[in-house]
């Protein structure tokens, strides 16, 4: 996850890892604006249906978390942007995978683990994802795997809320927060890989993982609204 350089053309796209540079294909960022304008209205609705200042609070981090993510990685990858500015928005786009996780983690702890071993899991899974952000903005150039294993990593820490969800809101909401981390696991190895790549020119390795990302957070915001429901 390295920078791109700083005299790279600013109507191409820079890949870290490949060294190259090439036209961005024609979906790029389309499937992240669409989804950010739905988790918009539909996170509002489930603002809406939380009862109590704790149900609110929960919910409120966790849709500002997935809007701030879809809408900042929408804005990255739509726009063309100087060097300097496409620097910046890259680390901004790739902490908020980090703001995601503790934010999906958020719900989980708050309303299904709840009280002292919630909130002790969430402290320990904000605190390791600010330390990854912190880690992030100081080493931009760190290598790809290794900030890959640090997302993986927080989901799985985020993952020790299962067993109290899935007593709290049932199998349903159990099976897709795993069906979703299980997406978000097979788009992060995708994008490494840098397959499959479809259609370069129109449809390719990146626009897999954002599909993979928009159902895997979907996947998460149906359990998020199970969970809800259940409560």
């Amino acid at each position: 996850m390295t920078a791109p350089p700083m005299s790279a053309p600013p109507a191409l796209l820079y890949d870290a890892q490949r060294d190259t540079h090439h036209v961005r294909p024609t979906w790029r960022g389309w499937l992240h604006l669409a989804w950010s304008q739905l988790a918009l209205v539909f996170g509002v609705l489930l603002v809406v249906a939380a009862r109590g200042p704790v149900e609110t609070t929960a919910v409120l981090v966790y849709v500002v978390a997935l809007v701030g993510l879809l809408g900042t990685s929408a804005l990255y990858h739509l726009g063309t942007w100087s060097p300097a500015a496409r620097r910046v928005l890259q680390r901004l786009d790739q902490s908020m995978i980090v703001v995601l996780v503790a934010g999906t983690a958020t719900p989980i702890a708050l309303l299904a683990v709840r009280g002292t071993a919630g909130y002790l899991l969430l402290g320990l899974v904000w605190t390791c994802a600010l330390a990854a952000i912190g880690l992030h903005l100081v080493f931009l150039q760190v290598n790809e795997v290794l900030m890959g294993s640090v997302f993986i990593g927080l989901g799985v820490l985020s993952a020790l809320g299962l067993p109290a969800l899935w007593d709290t809101a049932g199998h349903a909401a159990g099976w897709l927060v795993l069906g979703g981390g299980a997406l978000y696991i097979l788009g992060a190895v995708g994008y490494h890989l840098r397959r499959p790549d479809p259609r370069p020119l129109v449809f390719g390795y990146h626009e897999v993982f954002h599909a993979l990302v928009c159902a895997a957070a979907t996947c998460h915001f149906l359990a998020v609204s199970v969970l809800l429901a259940a409560r």
